[in-house]
């Protein structure tokens, strides 16, 4: 009876842990934002390059790690190669458990942040190997004494469970910040193109102006999911940079000094220095910055007054178009003004149909 019961604990965990790895594999490769009962240590994680191996998230990994112990559970419940399945569901759920003890590790001690659903991912794990170091028999010929169908329930509510979890289990969606202040109708593409700092092509019918502080945390939580947003959307999509350092709040102080030391930079080194300033664990102080600026030695693209006047520019066209927060996103399509948006609503935004039948329409072909 315990052996027919553990065969189903050890199920039923990789069942629930095939789900939730298959939930943010689905979170990666859609740049969906993930619910984390309101600490947002979910998205930090899932943007950390530590959630990727060979260019694949971590969790399709785990996803292929939980099949395999679906398999197994059902081979020992169906009393089919005990010793084999046995061995190779121990063997999978060890590995699971030191793989996820060393990338919890790393998102509390390197990101400091925690992902719930990595968690529970690693609690799957930790029960699935408990499930079989408890059964060390079961190569020795003990069987299952149930039913086999009866094991269905244990394979398939785990998996409604976290499904409801994904769909229900979230915070209530944060309210989007007031952006009536910015008129659309008074907003000049060419404006912001002559005095912004480009990434993508020239040619993409998607334009996303950006008005950013490189001390912000939404800023920097948005930075890498854009970075994202246009590789996925190559040629459709091009983003142009502005700062808006909003040096009066606490923690913002070193945010116009930082965008200062950008904008000396050539355009490659500007874009390294702005994702090292983002990727940064803690805000980085002065000397920090000086050292990152120091490690660029391309070629100066601009004379530090010259690089003050540039930031100071950048937020009077802020100040103007009325853009009091940051980051704050204005969107164009073929060069005219058609939405604003927010970190917390951009992505709701770029699904309407205007530009929904942009970003699934084939890539353009190069010439």
């Amino acid at each position: 009876m315990i052996y027919s019961l553990l065969n189903r604990v050890a199920l039923a965990c990789a069942s629930a842990g095939f789900a939730i790895a298959s939930f943010l594999t689905i979170a990666h490769a859609s740049n969906m934002p993930l619910p984390c009962g309101g600490s947002g240590g979910c998205d930090r994680v899932a943007q950390d390059p530590s959630s990727y191996y060979m260019g694949i998230p971590v969790s399709g990994f785990g996803m292929a790690a939980y099949a395999v112990l679906i398999v197994a559970g059902a081979f020992r419940i169906k009393g089919f190669q005990l010793r084999i399945s046995s061995f190779v569901g121990l063997m999978v759920s060890l590995m699971g458990v030191v793989l996820s003890g060393v990338l919890t590790y790393h998102s509390i001690t390197k990101i400091h942040a925690t992902c719930l659903w990595c968690l529970g991912s690693a609690a799957m794990m930790v029960l699935s190997a408990v499930a079989y170091l408890a059964t060390p028999k079961a190569s020795e010929g003990i069987k299952d004494e149930g039913k086999p169908i009866s094991a269905l329930p244990w394979a398939i509510v785990p998996v409604l469970i976290v499904a409801a979890i994904a769909t229900f289990g979230g915070v209530s969606k944060p309210v989007p910040p007031d952006l009536s202040a910015i008129d659309l109708n008074k907003v000049s593409y060419a404006a912001l193109a002559d005095s912004s700092r480009p990434l993508g092509q020239a040619t993409a019918p998607v334009t996303i102006v950006e008005f950013s502080d490189l001390m912000c945390p939404a800023c920097q939580q948005m930075h890498q999911r854009l970075m994202m947003f246009l590789i996925h959307n190559n040629g459709k999509v091009r983003l142009m940079f502005h700062h808006f350092p909003m040096v009066k709040f606490e923690g913002h102080e070193q945010a116009q000094y930082a965008a200062e030391l950008s904008e000396q930079l050539n355009p490659d080194d500007f874009w390294g220095f702005v994702s090292k300033v983002y990727g940064q664990e803690e805000r980085p102080d002065r000397a920090a910055l000086d050292k990152l600026f120091a490690s660029f030695k391309g070629k100066r693209l601009r004379t530090a007054d010259a690089a003050h006047e540039k930031v100071v520019n950048d937020i009077k066209i802020g100040t103007d178009l009325g853009v009091t927060q940051t980051p704050t996103y204005i969107l164009f399509i073929d060069k005219k003004p058609v939405a604003k948006a927010s970190s917390v609503d951009i992505k709701d935004v770029i699904r309407r149909p205007e530009f929904a039948k942009i970003f699934t329409a084939r890539a353009p072909k190069k010439s």
